[in-house]
């Protein structure tokens, strides 16, 4: 687990959910879609990230998997259940959506 992972991981929990293009866009993390990609296959198989894939977005959508939870409970100082709580995924289509736009804002005002 290398430092960027630990950022990267630490900012899919504040956001909850984030697709590929939203991560690479964020920037600081992995500067190429070959990276990225590579990246985000050992983070799933690894139990780091979880996919999700629905019907309505063209993108695989990747949440913070259980693996995670202790990292970014330690990174953050915080403790381990509320960590595992925040970090499940609400099951609607209106709250994913809504979670991915969060995160467009955001990128917006970085850039």
């Amino acid at each position: 687990m290398q430092s960027r992972d630990i950022a990267f991981l630490i900012e899919l929990f504040h956001s909850t959910l984030m697709t590929r293009d939203q991560i690479l866009a964020l920037g600081g993390y992995w500067h190429s879609i070959v990276r990225l990609n590579t990246r985000l296959r050992l983070l799933l198989s690894g139990g780091y990230l979880v996919r999700h894939t629905l019907p309505f977005h063209r993108q695989s959508i990747y949440g913070l998997g259980p693996e995670a939870c202790p990292i970014v409970a330690t990174a953050l100082s915080s403790d381990l259940d509320t960590v595992r709580r925040q970090a499940r995924v609400g099951q609607s289509p209106q709250f994913t959506e809504h979670t991915l736009r969060i995160v467009d804002v955001k990128i917006a005002f970085a850039t």
